[in-house]
């Protein structure tokens, strides 16, 4: 699975439509009104991305590549969040 950083750079989308669409994606039907409510208040992320953002993106592709990121699952266990 793609990161969303990684994602929002191959889409030229900003970090935040990224976030956005990857919510979308994992919310049920029948919560997408409830959650859509609670991101209204949020203002939108309208900031490019820069070279920098392309450089640490690059260094997490690879740093995933080498196996050295700790899976989301882990992530989530480890703060008691469940999916």
């Amino acid at each position: 699975m793609m990161e969303v950083e990684e994602w929002a750079w191959r889409h030229n989308l900003s970090f935040g439509e990224a976030i956005e669409k990857a919510l979308r994606d994992l919310v049920k039907k029948d919560q997408e009104e409830d959650f859509l409510k609670a991101l209204e208040g949020i203002p939108e992320d309208d900031e490019p991305v820069t070279d920098e953002d392309r450089r640490c993106i690059e260094q997490a592709i690879k740093e995933h590549a080498a196996g050295e990121t700790i899976p989301i699952e882990e992530v989530m266990r480890e703060y008691g969040i469940q999916s």
